[in-house]
């Protein structure tokens, strides 16, 4: 029941979603979306704004205090290179969420559960209008594993060329179906929408300022559903008697109305601002903003984090951003990776420049780099002779062996230059350094100088 009760808010949510046109300035079919349209579209709710009357004045709609949303998409229309059935007179696609491609406040999951993901099918007329032929929808969420279609019988007018004073009337009827064993269910959505471009003037959004046109579309929706039978090719309709006790899935009569306001600007190619009213409230309060926005790219950082003896590195990823995809260079030839805090192993020490590609939603990329210095040369547990100088570690000890009468002092340090402990010599060729706390493993600095303190050698061990 839960199911068929998100598909009948599916369909009967796409009606306020069409039409469009202009005044003042004029919209032509180079203005609506093309083959190659893209922008960045962002989205708030319950936006403190107001659209306007239906004016033959000049009219200023200022919408910077809406705040600058993270929740943004690529919008991005294709041509017709893989139309799918029952779509193939498609020359142009969309893909996105329901919310994204109506441009209405539409959930169909509820909250903490993401929506699903849709595909939208338009064709264009010879004037340049662009019509909705269907949509494409991913089922998962209500258990089907096919994807869902719903078709326009006849194509919906979507996207308008047109002045101030048009007026547009689109009707079409969505259809649903869907087989069930021997059954068949079905919803149908019947839609009369009246646009009228009733506006001009100039919006101002967070970050841009346009002259527009103002479309008011009014879509009045009749939304039936429920089984039938196929007999020689006829869908017979079923008496919901007959099939509650077995598939008790309602069947649907419902009437409702939509409102939405666009705005368009030349050479957008999509609606500037898109605003969905409840027309349940007198006057109609807007619930929903789609707007054309241009969000700040990612802000990229990284930490590294070298483990030695086996020349491991952890790197702590401090990007900011949202939907945020990674892709991490080491720089030294190896495979990139793709997570968000990666761990590397290097074959051989060395400095690495290793960098960081990040890619937000909106297609937006940035990257960052740094060097990075692996060094694990490790004395330890295995003894290596420099210089004929024995260094050696036994516990918390560190021994020096065969020193020559030069070095009167040793001084032990950490990476960041915190000294650990030191030792004054007088003539000893073999001298044991004891820690006087627990050092953990890592990498330290030994520095052994003469009589006037200056530097004789300078050593990296590796603590264990």
């Amino acid at each position: 029941m839960k199911k068929n009760y998100a598909l009948l808010l599916l369909i009967s949510t796409f009606c306020g979603v069409f039409q469009f046109a202009q005044a003042q300035i004029s919209i032509e079919a180079a203005d609506l979306p093309q083959a190659d349209t893209q922008a960045i579209v962002s989205t708030a709710n319950n936006p403190l704004i107001i659209v306007g009357i239906s004016a033959d004045y000049t009219q200023t709609w200022d919408f910077t205090n809406v705040p600058l949303s993270e929740n943004y998409f690529n919008l991005h229309f294709l041509g017709n290179e893989a139309p799918a059935f029952p779509f193939e007179n498609a020359t142009l696609t969309q893909n996105g969420t329901l919310a994204q491609l109506l441009g209405i406040d539409i959930s169909l999951t509820g909250e903490n559960t993401p929506e699903p993901q849709a595909q939208a099918f338009y064709s264009k007329d010879a004037e340049g209008n662009v019509y909705l032929d269907g949509m494409q929808l991913d089922a998962s969420f209500i258990g089907f594993n096919e994807p869902l279609f719903f078709t326009a019988d006849p194509p919906y007018r979507f996207f308008s060329v047109g002045e101030y004073n048009d007026n547009f009337t689109a009707d079409s009827e969505l259809t649903f179906r869907v087989e069930i064993d021997t059954l068949i269910y079905r919803i149908d959505v019947a839609i009369n929408t009246q646009t009228q471009i009733d506006g001009f003037g100039e919006l101002i959004l967070p970050n841009s300022q346009d002259q527009v046109l103002r479309y008011n579309e009014w879509s009045d929706i009749h939304a039936t559903s429920g089984f039938f039978i196929d007999i020689f090719g006829f869908e017979v309709p079923v008496p919901e008697e007959l099939v509650q006790n077995i598939l008790p899935i309602p069947y649907i009569d419902t009437t409702f109305q939509t409102q939405n306001i666009r705005f368009y600007a030349k050479e957008k190619n999509y609606p500037l601002a898109t605003v969905n009213l409840n027309v349940a409230q007198e006057p109609a309060k807007p619930i929903f903003l789609q707007y054309i926005n241009a969000p700040q790219a990612p802000l990229v950082t990284f930490e590294a984090n070298v483990s030695c003896p086996d020349q491991t590195v952890t790197f702590a990823n401090n990007s900011e951003g949202t939907q945020l995809v990674y892709l991490w260079d080491f720089g030294d030839g190896s495979e990139t990776a793709q997570t968000l805090a990666p761990v590397h192993q290097f074959a051989d020490n060395g400095t690495y420049n290793v960098a960081l590609t990040v890619t937000d939603a909106a297609g937006q990329t940035t990257t960052y780099s740094e060097d990075v210095l692996v060094d694990c040369e490790v004395i330890g547990v295995e003894n290596i002779v420099l210089d004929k100088i024995v260094w050696q570690q036994a516990g918390n000890v560190l021994w020096l062996r065969n020193l020559p009468q030069t070095v009167k002092s040793v001084e032990i340090f950490a990476l960041d230059g915190k000294m650990i402990a030191s030792k004054t010599l007088f003539g000893q060729e073999n001298v044991s350094i004891s820690m006087e706390n627990e050092l953990p493993a890592a990498m330290y600095v030994v520095k052994l100088l003469n009589e006037h303190h200056a530097n004789i050698i300078t050593q990296k061990i590796y603590w264990q």
